[in-house]
């Protein structure tokens, strides 16, 4: 609850009402006090900080706020306290906000020495925030690469594996094709010299038939050829 509090304070301030921001971040403080939650505390300080920099004075006059010395003194007050709580918990990019702040607050109390230092300590905090982030940019580059590349390669072994197989099964079919072809020329051969066999075996029977039949015949032909001799002679004598 305190969070989405800060979070609309935040949005609030962003959108320039600063007074309902204020009454809100006070509330998120007020609610946060039972959990301690020091990021939220964190980002609630610096919010009001930037109210009491860079809020109009009407509005600040309107919270009860009258005079300029008093608007800074809060503001700084609000800045360090944002400061030492993101020290607190080591979080770099909240430290960056507040130093950033805290410049801006100094350079409108017209203090440019301090203003300047925690400037200067803002960039080298967000330099370094932006190589750990560069890096971090890098490290995730590097990571979908590999990721990219394996996927690749890992798509390439399937073209290939998927070409292998198409590969396979074109051999397969030229040498399904080529079986069945040298299975219809056994046949042919086969029924050729079947048919041949029957017809030189109906031929033989055919010859052994014609002999049969010229040797029931001979005893005939043998008797009327006697016949016809003897009757010759009968008639020449």
């Amino acid at each position: 609850m305190a969070r989405n509090l800060v979070n609309i304070g935040v949005d609030l301030n962003t959108l320039k009402r600063h007074r309902k921001a204020f009454i809100v971040l006070q509330e998120a403080l007020e609610l946060n006090k039972s959990f301690q939650n020091a990021a939220i505390n964190s980002v609630a300080y610096n919010e009001l900080n930037d109210i009491f920099t860079n809020a109009p004075d009407s509005v600040l006059i309107n919270l009860g706020i009258k005079t300029k010395a008093e608007r800074y003194k809060l503001a700084l007050e609000y800045g360090q306290k944002s400061l030492s709580t993101a020290i607190e918990i080591e979080d770099a990019e909240k430290k960056a906000s507040a130093y950033h702040n805290l410049s801006r607050s100094y350079l409108q109390l017209g203090n440019y020495k301090l203003a300047y230092d925690f400037l200067e300590k803002y960039t080298n905090v967000n330099d370094s925030l932006i190589r750990e982030q560069s890096k971090v940019t890098i490290s995730q580059l590097e990571a979908t690469y590999e990721q990219e590349k394996q996927k690749a390669e890992a798509d390439d072994k399937l073209e290939n594996a998927r070409e292998e197989k198409k590969l396979l099964i074109v051999i397969a079919l030229v040498v399904l094709f080529f079986l069945i072809l040298a299975f219809i020329f056994y046949k042919k051969q086969r029924d050729s010299k079947q048919v041949q066999q029957e017809l030189l075996v109906r031929s033989q029977i055919a010859e052994i038939e014609m002999k049969a039949l010229r040797l029931q015949m001979n005893p005939h032909f043998i008797f009327n050829a006697l016949n016809s001799i003897a009757d010759f002679i009968r008639k020449n004598d």
